[in-house]
């Protein structure tokens, strides 16, 4: 479910699929004329569709159904500058970031458990950095949870 316009650059191959410098694989059948480059096939922060946190700080997540065998999995972490506050009254001005959170590549029958746990991280990094999940705090209530239940289902 990448987006279309998140090219990198191609640093390897991985059983017939470029991969980038962090590992993640990319489209083979969206590589650049010249061979340098391919679009991601997983792009959390371009969809932003899929999203647990607030406004300011949250984590964001996107799947691709790579094949019968393989899944992947990735979230991204995005915090924007803000004070927050501790529950002992301290405070603490963080820092502006995005950053991958998790990247998995799993086989459909792990990809459920592995999405549960992705989502449990996502929830205990808001808690631990003090960040209103306001958003879902059960995987079944969570649209790419549902949506990739249903992509894993229709392989059959």
């Amino acid at each position: 479910m990448g987006s279309d316009y998140a090219s990198v650059e191609i640093h390897n191959w991985n059983d017939g699929h470029p991969i980038d410098r962090s590992g993640h694989f990319l489209d083979v059948h969206a590589i650049s004329s010249d061979g340098r480059t391919a679009e991601a096939l997983t792009d959390p922060y371009g969809i932003l569709s899929y999203i647990i946190g607030s406004n300011k700080a949250f984590i964001c997540f996107d799947f691709h159904v790579m094949d019968e065998k393989r899944v992947l999995l990735h979230s991204v972490v995005n915090s924007e500058p803000e004070m927050m506050y501790g529950t002992n009254g301290t405070s603490r001005f963080t820092a502006s970031f995005i950053s991958d959170f998790e990247y998995h590549v799993v086989s459909p029958d792990a990809a459920l458990s592995v999405a549960e746990d992705m989502i449990a991280n996502a929830i205990r990094w808001c808690d631990n950095n003090n960040v209103k999940c306001r958003h879902y705090r059960s995987p079944s209530q969570f649209d790419w949870f549902k949506h990739l239940k249903s992509a894993i289902n229709a392989l059959g």
